[in-house]
């Protein structure tokens, strides 16, 4: 039989955060339960008998333990959206980086951003060698060339978006392996390509060997839960850990010849430049050839900011970048991304994530 009552008083919260300690309150009230109960404390409108005083403060503790977990839950569910304008290969990498940094750090929450590029620029993957490229070649079209931080292979980027995902080291659904964090971001990309029209696959996890990964172009080969569209190539995406956060970043072709990157490319002789094209035009497509249709970046930004919200359970609130994200971009690209020296240089012993 209860002979006393005791009023818990708990720290005021509104909405979420009550409901959420509420139910830790429960949670822990429940691991501690005995049928000899004694007492009776009343926690925000919820009666719960106790046996002991002292679970005022040591369950109390570990309530808000289980409060504070759920909050840091419900915040990696809470992302802001940017959409950029078109910019240069060399600012759009120096955002990339500012942008983890500042999530990183938790300055600023996960990012979803959505780009462009302006001019076409040809990208390399963080060890990649410049002697790819033909950098004549590159001149005369007027495209430009930046090495990303990510690993991979070289990219045109032209007539396609580009999405770059920012998170802390420690957000719970990307904090396990790389592959883990590829598989969780490609259920955000399959969704925005169905509600385009596409019907795609997601490839499965796959060991590419030394010879297939120099290869030069990314859209060659699909790697580990890549998407596909009738066994082609749709998304070529990157990723890097480091600075406490994680940055994956990846294009999606609209349209035009997927294998113009072979223009800038160095091979042997112009036959086997040929049939590198065709061997590229036969493992990867747009998403135009893939629905037929010509897709706008606009309707396909929309699909994304969709497709993330709904397959991967995201409130997406659209915002600008902060003027701290602005300086540090500024000087990663002075001092980084538009130099010389970090493009043509050779980084050694360097393990490149899929892509």
């Amino acid at each position: 039989m209860i002979t006393s009552f005791k009023l818990w008083s708990l720290p005021q919260a509104e909405g979420l955060g009550s409901i959420l300690l509420q139910i830790a309150c429960i949670e822990e009230y429940l691991a501690y339960n005995s049928t000899q109960s004694k007492r009776l404390f009343i926690i925000l409108g919820t009666v719960l008998p106790t046996k002991k005083k002292s679970f005022q403060t040591q369950r109390f503790n570990k309530a808000l333990e289980r409060y504070n977990g759920c909050v840091d839950m419900h915040e990696s569910y809470q992302w802001r959206l940017i959409l950029s304008e078109p910019s240069s290969g060399s600012w759009n990498m120096a955002l990339d980086e500012a942008l983890l940094e500042s999530t990183s750090s938790k300055l600023s929450p996960p990012s979803l951003r959505l780009y462009s590029w302006s001019p076409p620029c040809v990208s390399l993957g963080f060890a990649q060698p410049i002697e790819h490229i033909d950098l004549k070649r590159l001149s005369l079209l007027g495209w430009g060339i930046v090495r990303r931080p990510t690993g991979g292979r070289a990219i045109l980027h032209t007539d396609e978006l580009t999405y770059s995902v920012t998170v802390p080291a420690d957000n719970p659904n990307m904090s396990g392996s790389v592959l883990s964090g590829y598989k969780y971001i490609s259920g955000g990309l399959v969704s925005a390509l169905e509600e385009l029209g596409a019907e795609v696959e997601v490839q499965p996890e796959v060991q590419l060997d030394q010879e297939t990964r120099s290869q030069p172009v990314c859209f060659e080969i699909p790697s580990s839960y890549e998407i596909t569209v009738d066994g082609k190539k749709l998304i070529g995406s990157a990723q890097t850990r480091r600075k406490g956060g994680i940055l994956q970043h990846g294009t999606l072709p609209l349209r035009g010849d997927i294998a113009r990157i072979c223009q800038v490319l160095n091979y042997e002789d112009e036959a086997h430049r040929e049939n590198a094209a065709q061997g590229v035009r036969e493992r990867a497509s747009t998403i135009e050839r893939c629905l037929g249709r010509i897709v706008s970046w606009n309707e396909v930004a929309q699909a994304m900011q969709s497709g993330f919200s709904k397959a991967l359970n995201l409130e997406l609130t659209l915002s600008q970048l902060t003027e701290e994200e602005i300086l540090r971009a500024r000087e990663l690209y002075e001092n980084r991304y538009g130099t010389i020296e970090w493009t043509e240089r050779i980084q050694e012993n360097h393990t490149n994530p899929p892509g």
